[in-house]
Formats: structure tokens, C-alpha cells, sequence
């Protein structure tokens, strides 16, 4: 009877373990997913931020031809875009660049 007794006393601690590391490998997959999501959001936003500062200075040099950069464009979902022109004149150069 005590042999019984400590058969199944070891098979419920090995599946008492065995679920304890499905339950941690499920959360840790959970967390890690969570934090993947959250970075994406982020890239999102940057990207149609930028897009955003692009549009904005080829409106502004479509209003203006000798526009050259300055005032900055408004910011977007709390990031603001850095709009650096060079070879201002008949074909500039934009680069927009947002900090996230």
C-alpha cells in the first residue's frame, strides 16, 4: 500500500511539473507577443508620420517653390517629423526622419 501510495505521489508532482512549465511557456509566449504588438504600433505610427512630413513639404513646396525646410511640420500622434531638404531649388532632395 505505501509503495501505491508513493507511485502516486510522484506521478502527480511529475504532472504538477509538467503543467507548471505549459502554464509559464503560454505566458511567457503571451508576454513576448504583447511586446512584438506594441513595437509594430509603433513602427506604424513612425511610418505614417514620416509619410505625413513627406506630404507636408511637398505641399509646402508646391505652395511655396523656395521653401527650404523650415517651420517644421506639425507633429503626428505625439511624434514629430524631422524634414531636412537639401538642393533646395528646382529638384530638391527630402528626407524625413521621425524618432520613435
Amino acid at each position: 500500500m505505501n509503495r501505491e501510495r508513493g507511485v502516486a505521489l510522484a506521478m502527480m508532482i511529475m504532472m504538477a511539473l509538467v503543467a507548471a512549465i505549459s502554464i509559464y511557456a503560454i505566458l511567457f509566449m503571451a508576454s513576448s507577443q504583447a511586446r512584438q504588438a506594441a513595437f509594430n504600433a509603433s513602427s506604424i505610427r513612425a511610418r505614417y508620420a514620416a509619410e505625413v512630413g513627406l506630404v507636408w513639404a511637398q505641399q509646402q513646396l508646391h505652395d511655396n517653390p523656395a521653401y527650404c525646410g523650415t517651420p517644421p511640420p506639425p507633429p503626428v500622434s505625439g511624434m514629430t517629423p524631422l524634414v531636412t531638404m537639401t538642393n533646395c531649388g528646382p529638384t530638391p532632395t527630402i528626407t524625413v526622419t521621425v524618432n520613435f
